[in-house]
Order: structure tokens, then sequence, then C-alpha cells
């Protein structure tokens, strides 16, 4: 069961990380285009990459990593559904 303080906490790391990311992104001179979005989390990703020629994924998106799968189900799960070129990191 989450507590609600652990909720808040982690909305706010949540909240905290896309800014810091685009901004590093943005600091070696790579274009940045930054979306949060709630819901099906493939269906999301999938839906976005349609626009774009290439997909980077975090190995964890989706999902904390376990000793069993060095990569998250949905990450695993993009790789195998889109047609694009995809870059797990």
């Amino acid at each position: 069961m989450i507590k609600q303080g652990d909720r808040a906490q982690t909305n706010y790391r949540r909240s905290e990380t896309l800014p810091k990311t685009t901004a590093e992104l943005e600091a070696v001179g790579l274009p940045v285009k930054s979306r949060m979005f709630s819901g099906k989390k493939l269906e999301n990703i999938v839906e976005v990459a349609e626009s774009y020629d290439l997909i980077a994924v975090s190995k964890k998106y989706a999902a904390s990593l376990t000793e069993v799968a060095a990569v998250s189900p949905v990450t695993l799960r993009l790789a195998q559904t889109v047609e694009k070129p995809i870059i797990i990191y």
C-alpha cells in the first residue's frame, strides 16, 4: 500500500525529472521536445513515435528492474511492436 507522503514524493520526483533531463540534453546541443503522459504507457509511446524516425527509451521504462529481467516488460514489448529503429539505454 502506498502512503500519501510516498505518493507525493514520487510525483515530485517525476515532475523534476523531465525538466532536468530536457535541460541536460539541450546543454549538449540536442534539440528536445518533452511531454509527460499518464495512462497506458505502451500505447502512448507508440502513438507519439508515429511522428518520429527513431525511438530512444530507458530499459527501466514503466517498471523497476528485477533480478530476473534486465529490461522492463513494456520496453521489451515496445521493441517487438514498433517498426522503427529503437535505442534502449
